[in-house]
């Protein structure tokens, strides 16, 4: 019985200091220095020339701004690759991610990611979108 004992203390006592080790190697990506530049999460539905120049011109005008890409802001881009499940999945992780701000450029990638991000979690801005409130998307 003592010896079953002594291995399950050891187990235990093993967990607890992998899971310290792992805390502690993350500690600099939860500290508020960390997240001192906004992250945004930017998603496009597919690669077509229309779509690919909307998305330039969009992070064009941000640098305009004072938001350059690596420096002032970090944004991380993803693409669909047509594919509405894929652009579907991308939006879930998203919205886990905690992005500080969600950008979608085309009608499938905004209500992929307002159904993702029901609960507002996250802002989210639109472009290259004809009418959202057609697309069953309610603007506020």
């Amino acid at each position: 019985m003592t010896f079953v004992l002594k291995r399950l203390i050891l187990g235990v006592l093993l967990i607890v200091l992998a899971s310290g080790a792992l805390l502690v190697s993350d500690l600099g990506r939860r500290s508020a220095t960390a997240r001192s530049v906004p992250h945004v999460g930017l998603l496009q539905h597919a690669s077509t020339m229309l779509l690919d120049e909307g998305t330039r011109g969009t992070i064009d005008g941000l640098a305009e701004h004072g938001f350059v890409d690596g420096k002032t802001i970090i944004i991380d881009q993803f693409n669909a690759h047509g594919d509405i499940a894929v652009g579907n999945s991308i939006a879930a992780e998203m919205v886990q991610a905690r992005y500080d701000l969600l950008l979608t450029m085309s009608t499938l990638s905004l209500q992929a990611v307002a159904n993702a991000n029901r609960d507002g979690k996250t802002v989210q801005v639109f472009g290259l979108v004809a009418d959202p409130a057609v697309a069953g998307v309610g603007v506020s």
